[in-house]
C-alpha cells in the first residue's frame, strides 16, 4: 500500500479517494464483515463516502447480504456518513454494533 501526504483538499487525476474491504458470508451466509475502511481526507470526502456506499450497498443486496456484524469504523473520517448510506446502524442487547443493509 502506498501513501503520500498532500494538502487537505488537493486531488489529482488517478487518486484513490476511498477503499473498503468486505468479507462476504462472514460470520453467516447473509452477513458480511468490513475489514478495511478509509476515505481520504479531502474536501471531496463526504461525496466519496456517499458514492462508495451506494455502490457497496447495491453489491451487498445483490449478493443477498442483509447485515454486517462487528467492526464498524464510524469514528474515522466520513465513517458515519458511509455506514449510514449503506444501511441502518443498530446496537444489540450485548452492546455490539451491527448494520442492517438498506
Amino acid at each position: 500500500m502506498a501513501h503520500s501526504r498532500r494538502p487537505l483538499g488537493e486531488v489529482t487525476a488517478g487518486d484513490v479517494l476511498g477503499a473498503v474491504e468486505v468479507q462476504f458470508q462472514q460470520p453467516a451466509p447473509d452477513s458480511c464483515g468490513f475489514t478495511e475502511f478509509q476515505i481520504t481526507r479531502t474536501s471531496h470526502g463526504p461525496a466519496v463516502a456517499a458514492m462508495l456506499a451506494d455502490r457497496i450497498r447495491h453489491d451487498l443486496k445483490e449478493a443477498g447480504i442483509t447485515r454486517s456484524d462487528g467492526w464498524l469504523q464510524t469514528r474515522y473520517p466520513h465513517g458515519s456518513r458511509f455506514f449510514r448510506a449503506v444501511g441502518r446502524l443498530r446496537r444489540s442487547a450485548d452492546g455490539s454494533d451491527f448494520l442492517v443493509i438498506g
